[in-house]
């Protein structure tokens, strides 16, 4: 993928192709991510540096990229930690990609792990990442992010899935069993149950 970066992004940058520089974004997201899954510091770095330098470079050509502010999030999240710069950039990503379901597999895992310290209106885009996949019925994609959400989360999570059918909520239910977890919401009653809270 590194090579396949390196060959496509200069003439990308020249001729200011949104499109291709969208693709390279998304492969060098995916090589950054596997370079913090091997813990290598000085290459996640230069990763890090490299999915920022991208970024500006599509929100140059295109300032209304919600995949290009999520690189810079996703860079700088990594640089210099949550804070309100940060916050900003994620906040533009929602803006101008509220509902994109393939970035929205991406960009909610990392939303949902500032969401004790996030404001209310980053906390609502995120519950939304969640009840937009959860709606799309990709139930093991919604699975895993419950799974990976805090406490408070994790009911934010839940309550955007009050309204759907039972038959949704129980799959649902059944995934997040697969991982070792027990859904104990009040909308997930079960036999000899009156009211559950999420744990």
């Amino acid at each position: 993928m590194r090579r396949i970066v390196g060959d496509n992004l200069p003439s990308a940058r020249r001729l200011c192709s949104a499109k291709t520089l969208r693709e390279l974004l998304l492969l060098q997201l995916a090589i950054a991510d596997d370079s913090t899954r091997a813990g290598d510091l000085k290459q996640i770095d230069i990763d890090a540096d490299a999915v920022a330098s991208t970024s500006r470079a599509l929100l140059a050509c295109a300032p209304t990229e919600g995949l290009g502010w999520f690189g810079r999030y996703w860079a700088e999240i990594r640089q210099v930690g949550f804070g309100p710069r940060t916050a900003e950039l994620l906040d533009l990503s929602y803006r101008f990609a509220p509902h994109e379901a393939w970035l929205q597999l991406i960009r909610a895992p990392l939303a949902l792990r500032v969401f004790n310290t996030a404001s209310p209106e980053l906390k609502d885009y995120a519950a939304q990442d969640f009840a937009d996949i959860f709606q799309a019925r990709l139930f093991p994609s919604a699975a895993t992010l419950y799974q990976a959400a805090g406490r408070e989360a994790r009911v934010a999570l839940l309550e955007r899935t009050c309204a759907a059918p039972e038959a949704d909520r129980e799959l649902f239910s059944h995934f997040v069993a697969e991982k070792g977890l027990r859904v104990r919401h009040r909308c997930y009653p079960t036999d000899g149950d009156d009211f559950r809270t999420s744990r």
